[in-house]
């Protein structure tokens, strides 16, 4: 999995049961230009499309101003390949809430690394609905986060009761 923006930079990647052919990073980044070529000749931006390069078979689709690519040997059925991207695509759109660019990825890439996470590990698919991953996703980091919010709850509270606190003190002084 390839996520590259326009200048066919790479934004994030994961590669699985990787052949001797892509070991190194030198060797992953010409995959990545070609893969970037493949895509700026396709017409479909919005629409996922299907090339071969070397021995893989690739789907990739632009989402946003980012494309995504998903790599799998020859023998992978593409239609599998082709729903797995729909599934990350669509929960990324959700993620990001429909603004999908490199600053936006960079910025939150968590959210980029847990939902492939959560759709794939060690090359085995673990789910194939977008809800299910951004349910995880965001569940993990709204825990995350909850433990900030109910500590800024708290202290705002305690202020609050101070204050209160030394205004009664201040008007039974004043008396």
């Amino acid at each position: 999995m390839i996520v590259l923006d326009p200048e066919a930079k790479r934004i994030y990647s994961k590669y699985f049961d990787v052949p001797s052919s892509l070991q190194t990073r030198s060797a992953q980044s010409i995959f990545e230009e070609q893969l970037m070529l493949k895509a700026t000749r396709s017409n479909k931006a919005a629409e996922s499309d299907i090339a071969t390069l070397d021995q893989f078979t690739i789907v990739f689709k632009q989402v946003g101003s980012v494309f995504v690519f998903i790599a799998g040997d020859m023998e992978e059925n593409e239609i599998l390949l082709s729903s797995m991207l729909d599934t990350l695509c669509e929960a990324l759109n959700i993620l990001y809430r429909d603004e999908v660019g490199r600053a936006e990825v960079l910025k939150d890439i968590q959210l980029l690394m847990l939902a492939v996470d959560e759709l794939v590990h060690d090359g085995i698919i673990l789910s194939g609905d977008s809800s299910t991953i951004v349910e995880r996703v965001t569940m993990m980091t709204a825990a995350e986060l909850s433990g900030t919010r109910t500590k800024k709850k708290e202290s705002v509270f305690e202020r609050a009761i101070a204050s209160a606190r030394d205004n009664i003190a201040k008007s039974f002084l004043s008396s």
